[in-house]
Order: structure tokens, then sequence, then C-alpha cells
């Protein structure tokens, strides 16, 4: 909290209830000096307050009624060659504005440990704010612009990534070291996403850059929109809406499969493939897992079984292993092959988990009956690709996570670990 020109009932209040404590020398601040003193104790909200010490002249009196776990005062005189913060009563004399660079560590101002300060000039504020400015690489719709406002500085995508101190980070920019070099004041690279395949984690480890992502975030959107792809591939929805649109009537002979009873295989078991089992298994399905991380027999109704039993004894397969060089063409020529002849596939995680000219001609040859594809390789596909236009083939675009509620909160988990981070405060990391 930063409070400047109380009036003196205000002021009684406030001492009042224990939210302020006084004990500065001096009057004549400015509110312009308001933008320096919060970075001095690493623009902390939460345990660490401010508050300004013009008008507080009269305050004394009051003093017996604070509360001692109350809030930091510092003398904004730009005069003064000390400012004194004070908190949960320890003392501490830091160097004033024509000081140099600052720092406050945990154990003498008894506030939570902070990343190291960086002054304005360093990319928390461009002379003007004192927010941390932090760089998009795609940009930021309207729509979540109530996510920052009052909380940092947007800059990006075409600009400001040399003055930034924190990336939100798409699914499509690669940062790898030769980009962060080119961002000396970054500490922090936040994904909109679970993924951070296109993040070089070790190249952002070498340079201190703390990776971040929101695997809470999609879960939901991204089962749902599995499901539906699943849905409507086995139920061959392309043929029969194109079969509608050109008023034809229903074939004579059946071609959509039932799924009750039928098996599903999942490629992972996180988050977003358990939420894909319950909704499977109430559809009546069986569901078997491969998940080299779990070592169960059993994990909440579905049985763990090795990769190749996934693949050789399932009628549909959905992936959801992640992306990277270990799992890139995991579905190759030889996998597709060892599938139920007529299966399906679905994925929803990464494109390079399937190597398309492969799939290709396993949908050619019938060893597939269809697949469904929310994620490619490239993103997206070119105009005229033979995946498209396909019957048995349903793409999308990427948008698994893309509900209204979905899209927010990555955004929102994005922002918040990023902020994290710069202030010293939890978050969802990827590096530590």
């Amino acid at each position: 909290m930063v409070l400047n020109d109380l009036s003196h009932h205000e002021t009684q209040e406030l001492l009042g209830e224990g939210r302020v404590k006084s004990g500065l020398l001096g009057k004549g601040a400015q509110p312009r000096h308001l933008l320096t003193f919060p970075l001095l104790v690493g623009w902390r909200e939460a345990d660490c307050r401010l508050v300004l010490a013009d008008g507080l002249g009269d305050l004394e009196p009051f003093s017996e009624h604070v509360h001692h776990g109350g809030v930091d005062v510092v003398d904004t005189r730009p005069e003064a060659l000390e400012s004194i913060v004070t908190h949960q009563s320890s003392t501490v004399a830091i160097p004033g504005i024509s000081g140099g660079d600052p720092t406050l560590p945990e154990a003498e101002t008894g506030c939570p440990s902070q990343p190291p300060i960086r002054r304005a000039a360093d990319g928390y504020g461009s002379g003007v704010s004192a927010l941390p400015v932090v760089y998009f690489d795609t940009p930021l719709p309207d729509a979540y612009r109530d996510l920052v406002d009052g909380r940092l500085e947007v800059v990006g995508p075409d600009s400001g990534l040399e003055t930034a101190v924190a990336v939100i980070a798409g699914a499509r920019v690669h940062w790898n070291g030769e980009l962060l070099d080119t961002a000396p004041s970054v500490r922090v690279v936040s994904r909109t996403g679970i993924g951070y395949d296109n993040v070089d984690v070790a190249a952002a480890t070498e340079r201190g850059v703390i990776v971040c992502n929101a695997p809470e975030a999609p879960s939901v959107s991204t089962a749902e929109h599995t499901v539906a792809l699943l849905m409507a591939v086995t139920k061959h929805l392309r043929t029969t809406t194109a079969m509608a649109d050109r008023g034809e009537k229903a074939p004579s002979v059946g071609i959509a499969l039932e799924l009750d009873g039928r098996r599903l295989g999942l490629v992972g078991l996180g988050r977003i493939a358990r939420r894909v089992a319950a909704a499977a298994s109430a559809l009546g399905m069986e569901v078997v897992a491969h998940d080299p991380f779990i070592d169960a027999e059993m994990v909440d109704g579905v049985r763990l079984v090795g990769l190749d039993e996934v693949f050789s004894d399932s009628d549909v397969v959905s992936l959801h292993a992640p992306g990277g060089e270990a799992t890139r063409h995991l579905v190759d020529a030889g996998r597709l092959a060892s599938m139920r002849r007529g299966a399906y596939l679905v994925n929803c995680a990464r494109g390079s988990l399937v190597d398309q000219e492969a799939l290709l001609a396993a949908l050619d040859s019938g060893q597939l009956a269809g697949a469904a594809l929310d994620v490619t390789e490239p993103e997206p596909l070119p105009a005229g690709h033979p995946l498209l236009g396909r019957e048995d083939v349903l793409v999308t675009p990427h948008v698994a996570s893309s509900t209204a509620a979905g899209r927010r909160r990555l955004y929102e988990h994005a922002i918040d670990n990023a902020l994290a981070v710069l202030e010293g405060r939890p978050a969802t990391t990827v590096t530590r």
C-alpha cells in the first residue's frame, strides 16, 4: 500500500486498524518519487508494503496503536542520503536514489526472499512506469487486458524485448539461447500452456532464466476437445455431413463405430488423459494406458500396459505424450502397422509425435479407418496439404484449449507465474 496526502481522519483510521506504521522524518516528497522506492524492495505487494513519508509528521501520537507486522515506511525525499525501511520491528538503512543499486536480503528485512532487484533502467519500467515490462511473443487479446492492467507494462511482439524482464511465450516462437541473448534483462519465460518444447530449457538455465508452464490451465478444454474429436472421427461425421450437404440419403450399411465395449488406448496418463479416460469409461469403453512415469498397474480405473499393447490391442489410440526429440515420430509406419486394422488415431498433444507421411499411407491402405488431429507438423498445414479435405481425416488448427474459459486461464496462469517469479513467490516452474 502506498499512501500520500492523507487527511487527518483517514490517518487515524489506518493507525487504529494497525495497518500503517510511522517513524520517518522529513516532508516534501513528491508523487513521482513513488516510482523508485517500490523497486528498492522488489515491488512487493504482500507482507512488505510502502507508505510515503510525506504527511507522516502528525502520525507519531498514534504510533502506539500500530500492529508491528505492518507496513514498510520510506523517506522519499530526493535529497535524502539514506532511506529507512521498517518492517516487523526491524530497521534497515539502504542507499537512497543517488546511492547506487540497493538490495534487501531476507535476513535484514524479514520479508520473503526476492530475486535480484532491477532498477527502472534495467527493465522494471521505461523510466515512466514502475511496473515490470513483460514481452508477449504473440499479441495480447484485448479481451484479456484486465489481467495486466495495473500489474505490468505490455510490450511485443514487434519490439520491447531488450527492456523486458519477463516473457509470456506462446507455442510458435522458439526461445533458444540466441534469442535469449537479445533479452539480457529477462528473468523468466512463462508458457501459455503445458508443453515447453519450444523453450530451450538448458539454454535458459545456463543464463539464469526460469521457465514456467501452466499445466492446469488447458486440461479441461483439451480433454473435452479430445473427446469431441474421438466421437466425430469414429462416427465419420465428415462423411455423413458431406452426404447431407449433397442431398444424399443415409448409407444402407452403417459405417460408424459403436464405442460401447471398445478399447481406448492412451499414450500418456496425465491430467488431460485422465479426463478423457473418465469420459470414455462413461461411454462404456475399456481404457488402457501407457505412461513411463507411472509405476502402477491401475490408476483411476485405467489399466497400465506396455506401449506396444496400447497400439496393437486398441480400437482407438489417443496421444497425450510431450513433444521433443525423444518422442519425435513415436507413431511411425511400424507403429501404425501394428494397430488393429480399421482403428482410429486421435492427437491433441504435439504434431511431432506422428509421422504424417506414414499416417497418410496407413489411411490410403485402409489400415486406419480415420484420424483426428488438433496438432500437426507444421502448424497450420498449408492449403492443399494431403491431410486436408479428406473425409477420413478431421483437422482442427490447434484449438483444443481454446474455449473462452480455457484461453483466459492460459493467459491468467502464465501471467501469474511470471509475476510470481519476479516477486519471489511460488510459481509453476520447469527450472528452479
